[in-house]
């Protein structure tokens, strides 16, 4: 059997369905449809890396056609050959699984959590489909992996109520994506009622194993108070567990603690590393940290052109708090030239994912018609859309168009109500217009 054979038999255990092309390389119409296809309907690809695959030119064609699809990509590197250039180029900054050459499958524990970390979080956008027979069946003489399997293969369906049936089956016999699973869908409240208390015993279970994704969701519960007290410092320490396998999103919530003081003593170099440890993974909100560090210079000498590309890296994702931050850099001219016209872009982009600084932004140029024609109209219907998320600034701005009569009708009385919600956040400036309204 061969080494990759090997990987695909224990990728089949741990319960994921693996495509992998039999045919040889014969670069016909059929074999490229099947790769074609075989890429499309996989949610995850993985590039095994070696002196073979990096000199192949197959392997460029089919990462540059999973990059293209927005496929997510974890490298495997069997060795330490150079990737082809293309290659490096499409897949730099990703975090890869490094394999021991003497004994490859060392890493496989490794991998299946990386793949988790992705395919464990993902909401099915399938239809539910009837469960068949055979799935309705007594189950007891099943091992936990063909549960867990079965369970998994219900959820990607959308039918969460069999999958918490099989995942509970394989939980309670000690599999532990089955407990992380269990405790997902009672976080989420998928097939099962929402209950935090029993997301947590099922993380908990799971965590305890070593699973990277119940570590991290362990550590969220501790963070925010859900289904036990708040506890900053247990969130702290099952963050940094999964850390340690080079889970993302730990990373970056352990650089949020670092950064705020909670659960350890406020570090801005330390949450700096955590944070660029998740930004060099992909992880958007890892990115925005780092871009922030850089830009208030907390950690590190402020850096405007750093932040930006930070920021930008994190917008090109969708990512609205990026995108809302990178038209900031645009208006101000912070690291790059001022340029109202991209700010508004970018505003535009982070309005419309509902993101209410982004929305007041927004507002603000269509207000003083920066980077757009001067359009009353357009800011208020940006103001108001922030304003009635909490944004306190166009709560603030929402009530001087009341007070001035701009576009809107005068109203003192919607100018107070906007300025007291503003004021009620501590608005200074809705603080003083509310004493000058005697208010």
């Amino acid at each position: 059997m061969s080494i990759i054979d090997k990987f695909v038999k224990g990728l089949t255990d741990a319960g994921y369905t693996v495509w992998i092309d039999r045919t040889g390389v014969s670069g016909g119409d059929e074999f490229r449809r099947k790769i074609v296809q075989g890429i499309k309907q996989s949610s995850v690809v993985l590039f095994f890396s070696s002196v073979n695959s990096n000199a192949s030119e197959w392997t460029v064609k089919e990462i540059v056609y999973a990059v293209n699809k927005k496929k997510v990509i974890i490298p495997v590197r069997l060795d330490n050959t150079e990737y082809d250039e293309i290659i490096d180029f499409d897949i730099c900054g990703l975090s890869y699984v490094e394999c021991d050459p003497s004994q490859p499958l060392s890493c496989l524990d490794l991998l299946v959590t990386y793949i988790a970390n992705h395919i464990g979080r993902r909401k099915p956008t399938t239809t539910p489909a009837a469960a068949s027979k055979t799935d309705q069946t007594t189950n007891d003489n099943r091992s936990p992996k063909e549960l867990y399997s079965l369970g998994y293969s219900c959820y990607e369906k959308g039918d969460y109520e069999q999958a918490v049936k099989y995942f509970r089956q394989a939980a309670e016999q000690g599999h532990a994506f089955a407990q992380y699973m269990l405790g997902l869908c009672y976080y989420f409240g998928q097939g099962v009622a929402r209950n935090y208390v029993e997301a947590v015993k099922w993380f908990r279970k799971a965590a305890e194993q070593g699973n990277a994704g119940a570590q991290f969701n362990l550590g969220s519960c501790y963070y925010h108070g859900q289904g036990v007290s708040r506890d900053y410092a247990e969130a702290v320490k099952w963050y940094r567990k999964a850390t340690e396998q080079g889970y993302a999103d730990a990373q970056h919530n352990l650089g949020v603690c670092y950064e705020n003081g909670r659960g350890v003593s406020q570090d801005y170099v330390e949450a700096m590393k955590w944070f660029r440890k998740a930004a060099e993974q992909g992880h958007a909100y890892g990115q925005i940290g780092l871009g922030n560090c850089y830009y208030y210079g907390h950690g590190v000498a402020k850096d405007y052109v750093e932040a930006v590309k930070w920021y930008r890296k994190s917008a090109e994702q969708g990512n609205a708090y990026g995108q809302n931050s990178l038209g900031n850099c645009y208006y101000n001219g912070q690291g790059v030239a001022q340029d109202y016209g991209e700010a508004v872009r970018w505003y535009r982009k982070s309005a419309e994912q509902n993101n209410s600084s982004g929305q007041c932004c927004l507002g603000n140029c269509y207000c003083y018609g920066n980077g757009v024609a001067k359009d009353y109209g357009e800011a208020v219907k940006w103001y108001r859309k922030a304003a009635e998320q909490g944004n306190a600034v166009a709560q603030f701005n929402l009530g001087s168009c009341y007070y001035y009569g701009e576009v809107v009708i005068q109203d003192y009385d919607e100018a107070v109500r906007w300025y007291r919600k503003a004021a009620e956040q501590g608005h200074k400036s809705a603080i003083d217009a509310l004493k000058r309204l005697g208010k």
